[in-house]
């Protein structure tokens, strides 16, 4: 889902002109050439755990497994105890906005 949903590099080129260095964009520009967009696996996990039933659907249950090789393998069970996550495009562009929306926040504290 992370691959599915890129945090966008003109947010991180244009969105923190409040400050003159802000970690995230330094972390940025340290690990590639700007601009690029980034893969979102922590922020979709951290998403998921704050607003669980808001911006992403959860599959029937079912079981997953891991085969030799280390692939993740679902069955569909009703009594599975095992689920994923899935995003359609409308709710790619809706994370997407919330995760620019706020990383972008200026903080309270910080003076003009």
């Amino acid at each position: 889902m992370g691959n599915a949903i890129r945090y966008p590099g003109k947010s991180i080129a244009d969105d923190f002109g409040w400050t003159s260095a802000h970690p995230l964009v330094e972390a940025y520009k340290a690990y590639a050439k700007m601009p690029y967009d980034r893969p979102t696996w922590d922020l979709t996990a951290v998403v998921q755990v704050l607003h669980p039933d808001k911006y992403m659907t959860a599959s029937p249950t079912g079981v997953i497994r891991v085969d030799k090789q280390g692939h993740t393998l679902f069955t569909p069970d009703p009594a599975g105890r095992h689920r994923y996550l899935t995003v359609d495009k409308h709710q790619i562009q809706d994370l997407k906005s919330y995760f620019v929306s706020v990383i972008t926040k200026q903080p309270k504290h910080r003076k003009k």
